[in-house]
């Protein structure tokens, strides 16, 4: 070949090479548009997709969709398990006031019951326990056939109808459809419960019995307390500077003295004379029980223990000061026993016309010689209170402050006697009440519950055995409380 043709050769090459690496430019810009365009597309998507999953997170769609607990035919879902915890804590903040120093307006995660452990985690701890015993009585009253009958769940629909779950709906988006599932599965395992519970026999002679083996758990204390938190979001920079103040408080010999120390150290710090105030009522307690693994317990309990000495506890990130105001006892409250017959507006036609049956019946009860037995008889043939009709509308061992208000306040009445009767009305309807007498003291119906809480956990691990419950802890943390 000549140099003419190897030259022309070469330039075609060169020619070819550049449109070759010129149409892959523009198919690479072409790609790279399409990637752009792409791409552009997927994070517009993914937003609207991250939104809205935002938005259906808020609404509470995947808590309600998802299994947090579970056995073979029931379970819990996320809200379902949210409204427990958060009951929970409600019920703990009404019986123990302020006591627990718990921020309604911070979350729970970020408040701590102790050092490792926030009070979310304590909380939800309480409620997984109860539900465990929930599932485990439903997937019994599934294998018995055990079902909720047409006027049990019209009463379920009613109390959900007329329930406000505002606050719950505002936490974390609680509806109706959600607390009528919350219902369901709580009615269902509490009637199996009580079919099962209710054949439990348990005599004085027994509970003699296990007070003789428990006696501590049963007796209670009273006490005034103050709690001086240090450190970084304490009261005092310095845990020395916390103890010093204890110190102070302990010294007291008074219940007088132990308020004046402390209104002197809360002083100090600046509080007002209404902070000293709401600190000294929020510290008092009455009726306290014995607590397995507190260093307060085993003091206040202790035999030797004297009436107004006092006890300082270093918990971690405070100093706790205790003046025991009583020493430990059973309580000897006596409980009450009762008979009622319920008749509602609905059963009767009006509230007229139950009100009026109510006055005939109680009439009809005295012409037939206004015994215990023929009440009981009247109950059985005409109450309308599933509950108690069977057993002649009794109400045993119970406590004051357990009913409504005009109920209660005939039937602890310090003046009543047995056989005493009225009639009373209530939300519900008129009740006729025969008044029985007095049942157990308090403690005694303190350690009945106490066997029957034995019992049921030996049930709970006799069913586990047969149905698993499947618990899952990380969807559970993630919960919005």
């Amino acid at each position: 070949m000549g140099k003419s043709a190897k030259m022309r050769d070469m330039r075609r090459q060169e020619k070819e090479e550049r449109e070759l690496l010129a149409a892959k430019q523009l198919k690479s810009r072409k790609r790279r548009k399409v990637l752009t365009v792409v791409t552009a597309v997927v994070l517009v998507v993914a937003l609207v997709l991250t939104v809205a999953a935002s938005v259906l997170s808020n609404k509470g769609f995947f808590r309600r969709h998802s299994a947090v607990m579970s056995t073979p035919h029931y379970k819990v879902t996320g809200q379902m398990m949210s409204y427990f915890i958060y009951n929970t804590y409600e019920t703990y903040v009404q019986q123990y006031n302020n006591q627990l120093g718990i921020d309604a307006n911070i979350s729970l995660k970020k408040q701590n019951f102790r050092t490792d452990a926030s009070w979310f985690d304590y909380f939800a701890l309480e409620a997984r326990t109860n539900l465990r015993q929930v599932l485990l009585f439903a997937e019994k009253a599934n294998e018995q056939g055990v079902t909720l009958t047409e006027e049990e769940l019209a009463t379920i629909d009613k109390n959900v109808d007329s329930a406000d779950i505002s606050a719950y709906a505002e936490k974390f988006a609680l509806t109706k459809a959600d607390l009528r599932a919350v219902l369901q599965l709580s009615s269902i395992a509490s009637k199996m419960y009580a079919q099962i519970i209710g054949d439990y026999t348990i005599s004085d002679a027994d509970i003699d019995a296990y007070f003789a083996e428990n006696s501590k758990y049963f007796k209670t204390i009273s006490y005034s307390s103050v709690t001086l938190p240090y450190g970084e979001n304490g009261w005092y920079s310095t845990a020395s500077a916390a103890k010093a103040a204890a110190d102070t408080v302990a010294a007291a010999t008074t219940e007088k003295a132990f308020e004046t120390a402390v209104e002197k150290v809360l002083t100090v710090i600046g509080a007002s004379a209404d902070d000293v105030k709401q600190e000294l009522s929020d510290g008092k307690r009455t009726g306290a029980t014995y607590m397995d693994n507190s260093k307060f317990s085993e003091w206040a309990f202790a035999d030797d223990r004297k009436l107004l000495e006092t006890y300082v506890e270093d918990i971690g990130s405070a100093y706790v000061v205790y003046q025991l105001t009583a020493l430990p006892a059973l309580d000897e409250t006596p409980l009450r026993n009762f008979r009622t017959i319920l008749l509602t507006a609905d059963g009767c036609g009006s509230a007229d016309k139950a009100k009026a049956k109510a006055e005939e019946l109680l009439g009809q009860w005295k012409k037939e010689g206004a015994t215990e037995d023929a009440f009981a008889a009247l109950a059985k043939a005409n109450s309308e209170e599933e509950s108690t009709k069977e057993n002649g509308g009794l109400y045993e061992n119970i406590a004051d402050g357990s009913m409504t208000d005009a109920f209660n306040t005939w039937c602890f009445d310090a003046a009543r006697k047995a056989g005493d009767t009225t009639i009373v009305q209530s939300d519900t309807g008129y009740h006729v009440i025969y008044y029985v007498g007095e049942g157990r003291r308090q403690w005694q119906e303190n350690v009945k519950s106490a066997m029957v809480a034995q019992k049921t956990d030996e049930l709970c691990r006799e069913y586990a055995e047969t149905w698993t419950v499947t618990i899952k802890e990380k969807a559970i943390n993630r919960l919005p409380l």
